[in-house]
């Protein structure tokens, strides 16, 4: 849907740590022919690969397909992001000039140690970065249906003793999408949990931490049937306002730096 809706004029980069999920996104891409998108398997919380740039070429994995798996699990072991999807053969940068790649892999390593990208290697980063994190999935209907008959002792055990390991997911996907953000760039942090606990406390201990974070409007927002969330400017969707499963919205930019 975000391939189609950019309509060739960019590019789209997923990442997760799942299998599973992974092997799911890839078919749908593969089912229907997405351009531009690129998919890796790997930690969110330390990505730091940059979204591709003119001169960028895919280069096929050379080798047997047991050669091939032998390395992307020594990748993985080393807590490497493995390229498993791209359908990116060249894809152009929106105006302005080239960042070399000794910049980009200068962007790459400041982000990947905990730092922000500077001069003109901040503009090779993400335009919108989507942080959809994990959650104990509280809000969602589907999912809570499946405890109706195994209890909620086993929901209990299963989802509520993950909160305190949860908190640290979030915090950490949420601020290294924060990072991969270009200056006058967009974040948007969503979860499917009704708690503050996984919504509005992450998004506060950003603001704490991102001097240039800042929550604004989701003007599309106004013609939903949703309600203001704990944030200014965060919304929430729930089975009684909006007839549908929870949902928790924030956007934030990343301001310039004068």
């Amino acid at each position: 849907m975000i391939a189609d809706t950019l309509g060739g004029r960019g590019s789209v980069t997923g990442v997760d740590l799942s299998e599973e999920r992974v092997s799911a996104c890839r078919n749908i891409i593969r089912k229907y022919k997405a351009q531009s998108c690129r998919l890796f398997r790997g930690d969110a919380t330390s990505f730091c690969e940059l979204p591709p740039q003119a001169d960028d070429q895919v280069v096929r994995e050379k080798g047997s397909q047991r050669q091939r798996a032998r390395k992307r699990a020594k990748q993985q072991q080393q807590g490497e992001h493995t390229l498993v999807w791209s359908s990116c053969p060249q894809v152009w940068a929106k105006g302005g000039e080239k960042t070399s790649r000794s910049e980009q892999g200068a962007a790459g390593q400041a982000i990947s140690e905990g730092g922000q990208a500077h001069g003109a290697a901040c503009q090779q980063l993400y335009d919108r970065v989507l942080v959809d994190a994990e959650c104990t999935h509280d809000g969602s209907i589907k999912h809570i249906a499946k405890f109706r008959e195994g209890g909620w002792g086993q929901f209990e055990a299963k989802f509520l003793s993950r909160l305190n390991d949860l908190e640290g997911l979030q915090r950490g996907l949420l601020r290294q999408g924060f990072r991969l953000v270009k200056p006058g760039g967009v974040l948007v942090y969503s979860t499917c949990s009704m708690t503050r606990a996984q919504n509005e406390d992450v998004v506060e201990w950003l603001l704490r931490e991102e001097v240039t974070a800042t929550v604004v409007e989701i003007e599309q927002a106004r013609g939903w049937p949703c309600r203001p969330g704990g944030i200014q400017h965060s919304v929430r969707l729930d089975p009684k306002t909006s007839e549908t499963s929870a949902l928790f919205i924030c956007k934030l930019v990343k301001r310039v730096s004068t």
